[in-house]
């Protein structure tokens, strides 16, 4: 016969992973658990009710200390993707040796201005590419994006930011490929895309004509480009005035002709 103290402990066990379709406290959680019953099923044996505890949204800061440093990845990606995480559990996870359990904190809500620096100053390049997609940056880490050492992070973060000043920075990159992003993000000023209809790179220019309306001053200089891949992308853009693809219409190549007689790609 099971004995009360087996009992009791076999119930604590089970009352983390049980699904009865009713929310207690407001969060996803089934079942409620007490901070005592919390601390001691963070040490329990099975990694399977360790990952149910460090998933839970009820936790003291300190259960999910404990959990940091589970020796099962599965563990710790759940606490570094847990809103309850202390900053200080976020930081160090930030440097966690499993790269999901790293780029898991940049998505947690909870990652704030101090640990978007960490991020910024860790040598993961797939870390810090993983900040991009954040609408919450600080001014300080979108400045550090734009003047990150990859390319491919300043190129995506030129796409997605938000931040007039990094956009003004990276449309003025040294890179074609970081430029041609920046000339793909809606949020450029009309000044912006004057000087980046005038740039030398091919690829730039291409992206900006395939992405957002222009001046009538650029789109006239454009449709009249010495590339011809900045003008198949013009004849190609579902943007382009009618006035301008009948210009293209009338192109020197055939395949820009042929594009802008039908620019559905």
């Amino acid at each position: 016969m099971t004995d009360k103290k087996t009992y009791a402990e076999t119930f604590d066990r089970n009352a983390v992973t049980w699904r009865t379709g009713t929310r207690t406290n407001g969060g996803g959680n089934c079942v409620e658990v007490t901070d005592r019953v919390a601390t001691r099923l963070a040490a329990d044996p099975s990694k399977t009710i360790r990952l149910a505890v460090a998933g839970r949204s009820d936790l003291p800061g300190t259960v999910l200390i404990t959990l940091a440093s589970d020796d099962d990845r599965n563990v710790r990606e759940a606490v570094a993707t847990n809103p309850r995480a202390p900053r200080e559990t976020l930081l160090r996870l930030v440097s966690d040796p499993h790269r999901h359990v790293r780029w898991a904190v940049a998505h947690n809500p909870a990652c704030d201005e101090h640990v978007q620096r960490a991020i910024c100053a860790s040598p993961d390049e797939d870390l810090r590419y993983q900040l991009i997609y954040r609408k919450d940056l600080a001014p300080d880490v979108a400045a550090a994006l734009a003047s990150d050492s990859s390319v491919n992070v300043r190129g995506e973060f030129a796409m997605e930011t938000i931040d007039p000043a990094a956009l003004a920075t990276l449309s003025t990159d040294s890179v074609a490929k970081v430029r041609a992003g920046a000339a793909m993000n809606t949020r450029t000023t009309a000044e912006q895309r004057r000087v980046l209809a005038g740039d030398p790179s091919a690829l730039v220019r291409s992206a900006l004509v395939r992405t957002v309306t222009l001046e009538e001053e650029d789109l006239q200089r454009l449709v009249r480009d010495r590339s011809v891949e900045v003008r198949w992308w013009m004849a190609a853009a579902l943007l382009t005035p009618p006035h301008i693809r009948d210009v293209l219409r009338e192109d020197p190549d055939p395949s820009v002709r042929q594009q802008a007689e039908d620019p559905s790609y």
